[in-house]
């Protein structure tokens, strides 16, 4: 079995991670809108706020949960600076970046379907490569967590 190089993997990472960026962006999938408060939400809050009749627009987004409780996950980039900041999520996390709600994957909206297509064709394309990897790593974790776990999974088959 040859495994790519550390390098190899980290920028593998940093190049599919980027390039999901770009396609949340350039497709604006979450549907991102500022509201009053100058807090900004995504279609699936400001639709769970209206049908729940509130006030106040929902702001957490979709992968709250995990930054709600980074102690439940070991790794200590979460633990110690928590997932987000005013600016957003501060963890440079694949799994995260790569995360479509269930509720964009069952639109009729034909741009977010080719959005999504995109990305999953990255997500393929990284496990094609790292399914290991993939399967061993929780939402949630940092970079850093994944070339940890590179580099023991390497060790241990070369």
């Amino acid at each position: 079995m040859v495994l790519p190089t550390i390098k190899t993997f980290s920028d593998d990472y940093d190049s599919i991670y980027k390039q999901v960026e770009n396609i949340f962006k350039e497709y604006n999938i979450c549907q991102w809108e500022k509201n009053a408060d100058g807090s900004f939400s995504c279609i699936l809050n400001r639709i769970n706020t209206q049908k729940n009749n509130s006030k106040i627009i929902e702001t957490d987004g979709c992968c709250i949960s995990i930054c709600k409780q980074p102690k439940d996950f070991n790794d200590k980039a979460i633990k110690k600076s928590q997932h987000t900041s005013l600016k957003g999520c501060i963890v440079k996390s694949l799994k995260c970046k790569l995360h479509i709600c269930k509720y964009l994957r069952e639109t009729n909206d034909l741009n977010i379907k080719e959005a999504i297509t995109k990305i999953d064709l990255l997500i393929n394309l990284f496990r094609l490569k790292y399914d290991v990897i993939w399967e061993s790593i929780p939402y949630g974790s940092s970079k850093k967590t994944w070339l940890d776990f590179y580099r023991m999974y390497r060790s241990i088959f070369l």
